[in-house]
């Protein structure tokens, strides 16, 4: 596809868009004659970063109401339901990875906007390829409160920054505006960076924690605000300890920092849990997800399927078998069912609206692992 690329683009094929569909806008270009390829192979260019991709989980076109959570759900909205009668507090969602965190999360924020007082919800994500980079979520949580992307040019951001500070903390602007524009990695004058510079590297660390706390105290003050903490586990050890000393925040704003984590008991994130339901208990709800039982995995099969008669003409064997691998893992299952169905294993008979396999059940190969 390179030669096919105008100068400063990129073309990708099939297989790499359908991997980062989520992550990107795109543009498709229809089909490219290739280099040893005997017809025109599809080809796709990515026009723009999403500033919060999705996580390329579901099946395109069949989706599920959340199955087998309503206990974990209904503890989240009086979460937030106390929140916008302005009492903070902190959740903590444990899980394995695609055991539906964030879908549960993706719920609540959806039943909190329907509300006429609903709060606001910014959201920041821990990277697995930027463990060691400093403030790494608080970035997104900064950006997010000014309203600006990650695309977004600096001078946009330095005006939206300035524009913020002025009005919510006008009587500590210094103290505020010169670090968040260091965490922001705007450029300052030479008598602030001087300043910053002055400080040592403590000094600055614990001047910019100072001055996220007051940004966030100040942005609580108008409406009640939700800091959702993606992935943890992912955390940078500096944007723990700034998340750490937010905790008292929430005995005196109506702040709501929602996290969501892995039980990665080695993990810094795994000591904000224990802090936060040591010395916080009055605030704290810890939401452990455990997978789904047989009958709940078997309900999201044939919501995903389109209903339980859509899944009639799979065999019981066959669908235990779905079943026993999933291992109650929403992910997995949706990832089995998504190999089947895009290998045609199984085929949807439209006119009887049944899903049914495409040759002998014995001879339907359900992959071992999710990687397979």
């Amino acid at each position: 596809l390179e030669p096919a690329a105008e100068p400063g683009t990129v073309l990708v094929g099939e297989h790499t868009y359908r991997l980062l569909e989520r992550s990107f806008e795109w543009q498709s270009m229809g089909g490219i004659a290739a280099k040893e390829y005997g017809e025109p192979v599809a080809a796709y260019r990515p026009l723009k970063h999403r500033p919060m991709p999705g996580k390329g989980r579901g099946i395109e076109g069949l989706e599920s109401p959340l199955v087998g959570r309503d206990q974990e759900v209904h503890a989240l909205e009086e979460a937030i339901e106390r929140l916008q009668a302005g009492i903070g507090g902190i959740v903590t969602v444990v899980g394995e990875a695609g055991i539906g965190k964030s879908r549960l999360v993706t719920k609540a924020s959806k039943s909190a906007n329907l509300k006429s007082a609903n709060p606001r919800w910014i959201e920041g994500r821990c990277l697995s390829y930027a463990t060691t980079t400093a403030y790494q979520i608080w970035v997104d949580m900064v950006r997010g409160l000014l309203a600006v992307g990650p695309d977004a040019p600096p001078a946009a951001v330095r005006e939206a920054l300035e524009r913020w500070v002025r009005a919510s903390c006008p009587d500590c602007y210094e103290d505020v505006y010169p670090y968040m524009a260091r965490l922001l990695s705007l450029s300052l004058d030479e008598e602030s960076e001087a300043v910053l510079r002055g400080l040592g590297a403590q000094g600055l660390k614990i001047a910019t924690f100072r001055a996220v706390q007051t940004l966030i105290e100040r942005a609580t003050q108008g409406r009640p605000l939700v800091l959702v903490c993606e992935d943890l586990h992912w955390a940078d050890a500096t944007s723990l300890e700034l998340l750490e000393r937010l905790l008292p925040l929430v005995d005196r704003a109506p702040l709501l920092l929602l996290c969501v984590l892995r039980p990665e008991r080695g993990h810094g994130c795994w000591r904000f849990v224990e802090s936060a339901a040591r010395d916080y208990p009055h605030r704290h709800t810890d939401l452990r997800l455990k997978p789904l039982s047989a009958a709940e995995s078997e309900r999201l099969m044939a919501n995903l399927l389109g209903s339980v008669s859509g899944i009639e003409g799979i065999s019981r064997e066959l669908r235990d078998r779905i079943l026993r691998r999933s291992e109650g893992n929403p992910f997995y299952l949706e990832e089995l069912l998504r190999s089947l169905i895009k290998s045609k294993a199984i085929v949807c008979d439209e006119v009887a609206c049944m899903w049914q396999p495409a040759h002998d059940v014995n001879e339907v190969v359900v992959p071992d692992t999710l990687q397979g």
